[in-house]
């Protein structure tokens, strides 16, 4: 035998071969969907180094209305959960800056800051301007339908101050462009049932 010779080996192709018959179409081997993956916001790092309070449930949604309050009121607090809740805040701030200027629709002077968010957090007590259920602040999923969001009341302006209520992801998509004074009564809506 050479010894000069080097064996390669190839890695099979992802998709399946062609089929020979013209009435059968070129299917190719789909691979499966990757799995659904969470948007890990609670169980960060830095909750796993221990700053989450074991007695904390930052799950419930009062605790995380008192969490807010307590940015707001106290922001240089020593709660070791404080960074982690303005870095969430931040970046979901960053979102929807990037979403004006995508739109140019962005003017720095009175788009919302993390003050204002906070302000509007803790005036509808993380309630959804629309259906009044309650919205989280910290979530796993990314298209979690209770996440709090920034709801734009008129959709030809961006994000800023006066222009933005706390609305639950569903409410939010859902409302396009909808007129909000009639979404709203849509959803405030109550069925009464006469008893004959």
């Amino acid at each position: 035998m050479n010894d000069n010779v080097k064996v390669v080996r190839v890695n099979e192709p992802t998709t399946a071969p062609r089929s020979k018959d013209p009435r059968q179409g070129h299917q190719e081997r789909k691979d499966p969907k990757p799995a659904h993956r969470d948007r890990v916001v609670i169980d960060t790092r830095a909750w796993s180094r221990g700053v989450a309070d074991p007695g904390l449930d930052l799950t419930n949604p009062e605790v995380q209305l008192k969490c807010v309050q307590e940015l707001r009121d106290v922001p240089d607090s020593s709660a070791a959960w404080i960074p982690v809740l303005r870095s969430h805040l931040q970046q979901k701030i960053a979102g929807y800056k990037y979403q004006d200027v995508l739109k140019t629709r962005w003017t720095p002077q009175g788009f919302v800051d993390l003050d204002d968010v906070l302000a509007l957090l803790c005036d509808c007590q993380l309630a959804c301007f629309y259906c009044r259920a309650p919205t989280s602040v910290l979530y796993k999923e990314v298209r979690d339908p209770r996440q709090w969001t920034l709801e734009r009341i008129n959709n030809d302006l961006g994000h800023v101050r006066g222009n933005v209520q706390i609305a639950c992801l569903t409410c939010n998509l859902r409302r396009r462009t909808l007129y909000h004074e009639r979404y709203i009564l849509t959803k405030q809506m109550v069925k009464v049932n006469k008893l004959a």
